[in-house]
Formats: C-alpha cells, structure tokens, sequence
C-alpha cells in the first residue's frame, strides 16, 4: 500500500506526520468497520438468541397455560359429570317416590270408586225390590178391586156362586205372580 501511503521522506518531519496520520487514521477506519462488523454480528448472534430464547419463553408459557387449562376443563368437567349424576339420581329418586304417590292415590281412588259403585248397586236393587213390592201392592189392589166389583156384580146379577167359585183360582193366580215378582227381584 505505499501508493495510499507516501514514504516520509528523511528531510521533511511535517510530511512524516502526514504519512502517520494518514496510516492512522486508515488504520482507523480499518480497525471501524471490522469493529462495526463484529458489533453488527454480536447484534444479530443476540438478537437471534433473545428472538430463541423469548419464543422457547413464549412456547413454554402456551405449554404451560394449554397444560392448565386442560386441567382446569377436566376438573371443571369432572365436577359438571358429577353433578349431572347426582341431579339424574335425585330426579329418579323423586320420579320413583311420585309414581310410588300417584299409584297410592290412584289405587285409592279406584277403592273408592269401587265402593261407591257397591253402595249404588245396592241402593239400586234396593229400589229394585221397594218397585217390585209396590207393584205387588198395586197388583193386589187391583186385584182385590176386581174381585169386589166382580162379586158385587155377581150378587146384582145372581152369579154369587161363581163368584164364590173364582176367588180361590184368583188369589192361587195372584200368590203366583207375586212369587215370580220376587225371583225376578233377586
């Protein structure tokens, strides 16, 4: 480089110190860029491990929150199972105590409704029988008028004897239509 840089020459000592400052400051801007270079590479070989290490950071911190919520959703699962099953068992429990109350009821209800068809059967074979006797009643009046105009009409007309006759065939005639009444009545 002895064209950048002039030789002193031996008379001149003002020209020497051109020559110096002249390799100096060369030396300078030399010593600069390669110092530049290594700063700028320091840099990058910096920011490349803080880039590494904030993202193995950032991964860590997802893992670690991604690992957490899993256990938070799994517990909080758990415990949502758990009282799903424990509100499925107490809906059971009182769907089987309100079926157990309905049936007990509705049987109760069948009981009764039983019985009052019981006393209504009765209370209509009671009346049954009261229509048979007034019936029977009715008939034996009936008869016991036609028997009384039949004998009044057979002492106006002299017939007295066959009226006489008739009144035993008419009461047989009538204590058996009083016996059907009855079998028809039970």
């Amino acid at each position: 480089n002895m064209e950048e840089h002039p030789e002193p020459s031996k008379d001149d000592g003002a020209g020497d110190m051109r020559v110096i400052d002249a390799r100096i400051e060369n030396l300078y801007r030399q010593l600069a860029t390669h110092l530049e270079a290594k700063v700028k590479d320091a840099v990058c070989l910096i920011t490349e491990y803080l880039e590494e290490s904030m993202q193995k950071k950032v991964d860590e911190s997802h893992d670690g929150l991604a690992l957490r919520l899993e256990d938070f959703a799994a517990v909080r699962l758990d415990e949502t199972i758990a009282a799903l099953q424990q509100d499925f068992a107490d809906a059971t429990t009182a769907t089987k105590a309100f079926a157990e109350e309905s049936q007990a009821a509705l049987n109760q209800k069948v009981d009764e409704l039983r019985a009052g068809v019981a006393a209504l059967r009765l209370r209509q074979e009671s009346l049954e029988v009261i229509m048979i006797k007034t019936a029977q009643r009715a008939e034996a009046a009936d008869f016991a008028r036609a028997q009384d105009s039949l004998t009044s009409q057979a002492s106006d007309s002299g017939l007295s004897q066959t009226s006489a006759a008739l009144s035993p065939a008419l009461a047989a005639y009538m204590k058996k239509q009083a016996s059907r009444t009855e079998v028809k009545a039970d």
